[in-house]
């Protein structure tokens, strides 16, 4: 050759790759190609220069420089992803191909020879022709983003444990007030209600860089609703059994027939109805309840 070729050729995962396939025994189309692959020692990517070193003949060279993507494809066709990939968090298993600790894995099986090999996530996405990758890498996805949210959860439940259990009994104890709060109590309670809830599933699903902040926003949170959720207790002592007061089943019955603003009209008034808005109130309950 009338110059060296000092960048690699083939990468130490395609090695692997072209050596447990079918495709490359063919002399005719390959030279001595799969011999001198199959014949390398020390895995590592590798030149074209060190392959004729190694004894690559004129055909294997054509092959690698003209014509090496028809030549990858065709060794991708004989792979296929088998059923189910994997997850190691001990990362004791090590990629077939490149040989670095996976945590995420998949299984690929030649369909000529039965080879298998077990495939790292990373190295996997230089093949996504290879059969099955898609809806694999799909499945692999969601298996990490699982795991993520595991974690995340962890590290929250170790600053504030049992969180989702908390969240969710401040979310049932508003969601289920006998009657309607006044305005000043009401609003900035569902406020911090929806803020809590939000802040809690935005950080599970996507976590955050500003895990201190995240946490001060959380007991501040926290600590609010406690403080209205005791203001709401003691409304409810002294309102529960005015008549004119917004009761439960009309709450609801507002925010499904009215506009939300009807819901803020009335808890502006203390909880109570005025005699324009229950006149508004046409909820076949209410008018058993309170009008036959």
């Amino acid at each position: 050759m009338s110059r060296k070729m000092t960048k690699s050729i083939l990468s130490r995962d395609e090695i692997t790759l072209f050596k447990h396939s079918e495709e490359l025994k063919n002399t005719e189309l390959y030279g001595n190609l799969y011999s001198v692959i199959t014949n390398i020692s020390n895995l590592k990517s590798i030149t074209i220069n060190e392959l004729v070193d190694l004894g690559l003949n004129d055909i294997g060279v054509k092959i690698l420089t003209q014509n090496k993507k028809r030549l990858s494809d065709n060794i991708k066709r004989e792979w296929y992803v088998r059923a189910n990939s994997a997850e190691d968090p001990n990362k004791r298993v090590r990629c077939g191909l490149c040989n670095t600790p996976n945590r995420y894995l998949f299984y690929i099986i030649n369909r000529f020879n039965s080879t298998q090999l077990n495939v790292g996530s990373t190295c996997m996405t230089k093949f996504p022709e290879i059969e099955g990758y898609a809806s694999h890498k799909h499945q692999l996805a969601q298996i990490q983003r699982t795991q993520k949210e595991t974690e995340r959860w962890q590290i929250f439940n170790e600053k504030f444990p049992n969180i989702e259990d908390t969240i969710q009994s401040i979310d049932t104890y508003f969601n289920n007030l006998p009657i309607l709060l006044s305005y000043d109590i009401y609003y900035p309670f569902r406020d911090k209600v929806i803020q809590l809830r939000k802040m809690y599933n935005d950080y599970i699903k996507h976590g955050t860089k500003d895990m201190d902040g995240l946490f001060g926003s959380i007991e501040r949170l926290l600590n609010g609703c406690k403080v209205l959720k005791s203001k709401a207790e003691k409304f409810i002592k002294n309102n529960i059994n005015d008549k004119l007061v917004c009761k439960r089943s009309e709450i609801e019955w507002i925010l499904n027939n009215k506009d939300i603003d009807f819901l803020y009209e009335i808890s502006k008034n203390n909880g109570r109805y005025t005699p324009e808005s229950i006149g508004e109130v046409y909820s076949i309950n209410f008018i058993i309840v309170n009008l036959l």
